[in-house]
């Protein structure tokens, strides 16, 4: 079996997947880890024959679907496709900071106990730290405060969160499969912190560590509030519709929203 799954869903972003790729395989050359790169393709009408040609003697490869079922679905499915012991989700349009930020990321969750099933690192842009790479549902619980276990807190070392971004996002096969990958009702937006919420639902905990740094372009392919607003209305209605905080998620979500937006959607 192999140690690492990596897998990227492509959709019309090929001009940040090339040089991505070049990042991945210079971040491993020296890696001991046994992997793989599976690249899908859905149905953007982008073309890989030149990739494939480029990185011929290296682990990648490149699938196709006939239709546009979303981030989830594209994940799943490349989750069928192989076998090892950690999946890593990962966006087309990363740039790694650091050196050895797979290894490191890969050291990080295994050194975190049986019951740290997933981590994510800290994510950066233009502008400088992502608001959104993680997350707490805590803060609802604290009248939205700046309180250790918000989601505007700046944390510096390495804790439990709700959450971690899809946009890299590690985690072990067997967790991700027992809850039946991504859910896939979720086309765009919330597959991250619906698949984390169910884990969490289980017992398995999520690290944050913001010692491992990865600069996200963000919102590349489409910004989109038709997609982030379904999102939003489908979490509430599956995780919270019996719950008494429904009504202090939902302002929670309107303040996140609010951020979104003035982010474009980052």
């Amino acid at each position: 079996m192999l140690d690492l799954a990596i897998q990227i869903v492509n959709f019309r972003t090929k001009q940040y997947l090339q040089l991505f790729l070049g990042d991945i395989f210079s971040d491993l050359k020296n890696s001991p880890l046994r992997y793989e790169v599976l690249i899908v393709d859905n149905n953007s009408g982008d073309t890989f024959d030149d990739l494939q040609e480029l990185y011929q003697s290296k682990p990648i490869r490149f699938l196709r679907v006939s239709s546009n079922r979303g981030f989830g679905a594209g994940h799943n499915f490349l989750a069928q496709q192989s076998t090892s012991a950690y999946i890593l989700i990962l966006n087309p349009d990363l740039k790694f900071m650091e050196s050895n930020t797979i290894g490191r990321s890969i050291d990080v969750l295994r050194g975190s106990g049986n019951m740290t099933v997933a981590m994510g690192p800290k994510l950066f842009n233009k502008d400088g730290p992502q608001p959104w790479d993680h997350g707490d549902f805590s803060v609802v619980e604290k009248l939205f405060g700046l309180w250790p276990g918000s989601v505007w807190y700046n944390r510096n070392k390495a804790l439990l969160v709700a959450w971690v971004s899809g946009a890299f996002l590690l985690t072990r096969r067997d967790a991700f499969e027992a809850l039946g990958g991504f859910d896939e009702n979720l086309f765009l937006y919330k597959e991250d912190e619906d698949l984390c919420l169910r884990l969490r639902e289980r017992g398995c905990q999520i690290l944050y560590d913001p010692a491992i740094r990865v600069f996200h372009h963000g919102s590349v392919v489409a910004k989109k509030e038709q997609f982030f607003n379904e999102s939003n209305r489908y979490y509430i209605e599956k995780h919270f519709k019996r719950r008494r905080r429904k009504s202090k998620l939902i302002f929670y979500y309107i303040l996140k929203y609010y951020f979104m937006i003035r982010s474009k959607l980052s």
